[in-house]
């Protein structure tokens, strides 16, 4: 289900409780990308481009994926992972040869 957001026209993919606190755990470990909220961290972040960045980690979590692969996908897809978490989660490649 998606939940039109009427300012930015980018509708936010709706998930149950309990996949909602995963997106957080990832997108917690984010800057938002779009260059105009300054270093927001991504939870927080309502902008278009954080509400796609979190459709897609809503995405790949439906899809049974571990939060370890969601944040080596995302930070592969859209970088910008907070300084304190990089280097810490490898690639999805280190991550199956583990």
């Amino acid at each position: 289900m998606r939940k039109q957001n009427r300012v930015s026209g980018v509708s936010e993919i709706k998930v149950p409780s309990e996949v909602e606190s995963k997106v957080y755990e990832v997108a917690s470990k984010f800057i938002c990308g779009c260059g105009q909220c300054g270093d927001l961290s991504l939870d927080i972040c309502n902008c278009p481009d954080a509400i796609r960045e979190k459709n897609f980690i809503k995405e790949q979590l439906m899809r049974g994926e571990t939060i370890e692969n969601v944040i080596v996908a995302v930070n592969q897809t859209y970088g910008n992972i907070k300084p304190e978490f990089d280097g810490k989660f490898g690639t999805k490649l280190e991550l199956k040869l583990k």
